[in-house]
């Protein structure tokens, strides 16, 4: 968890990153539907380069007792990243219920974590986790409907909110860090 009484010195960090996650945030909020197919593709090649990897891993080590693991390994990579390349509207509805789930427990992580450590600038934490945890709930209630927008637009505001909590945090830092 973030110490503000051994940690100031890197405020300038949290800041920096802060605001990367909430420009990456607006960029999404931009265009969530794109955000949102982008991100299945993406997925689905990252996993069938995964499959190709496994493949030229198995014929490199054919001499070991571990090729029939690395091709089995490699048919199903390559087999999910083709459905998920042919059937993008049910992969963003399976993606939409594992973001639902993420949120949820992402959420209740913060809250939890941030109420237990009560460090300086909690309260930014919390509202994080509180954003989070609304933001599943609010999936669950609308899905399978909403599954092409929702993954850009949450993450969108939940990458918005993590940041802003950042930046806060380094203020928090910041004001650690100067003499008194």
């Amino acid at each position: 968890m973030l110490d503000v009484n051994t940690r100031p010195k890197y405020w300038v960090l949290w800041l920096i990153f802060g605001i990367l996650l909430m420009l990456g945030g607006f960029f999404l909020l931009s265009s969530p539907v794109i955000a949102s197919i982008a991100s299945v593709f993406v997925f689905a090649i990252l996993l069938l380069s995964a499959g190709v990897v496994h493949i030229i891993t198995a014929f490199l080590d054919k001499h070991s007792n571990h090729l029939w693991l690395h091709l089995v390994i490699a048919a199903f990579t390559i087999v999910v990243g083709l459905l998920m390349l042919f059937s993008p509207g049910i992969t963003l509805a399976a993606l939409t219920l594992l973001i639902a789930a993420f949120f949820l427990s992402n959420g209740l992580f913060r809250i939890i974590g941030s109420l237990v450590s009560r460090f300086k600038g909690w309260g930014w934490f919390f509202l994080n986790g509180l954003i989070s945890l609304v933001l599943g709930i609010l999936i669950l209630i609308h899905w399978p409907s909403s599954s092409l927008w929702v993954i850009g637009l949450f993450i969108g505001i939940d990458l918005i909110f993590a940041g802003w909590s950042l930046v806060m945090i380094s203020v928090f830092f910041k004001k650690a860090s100067v003499p008194a």
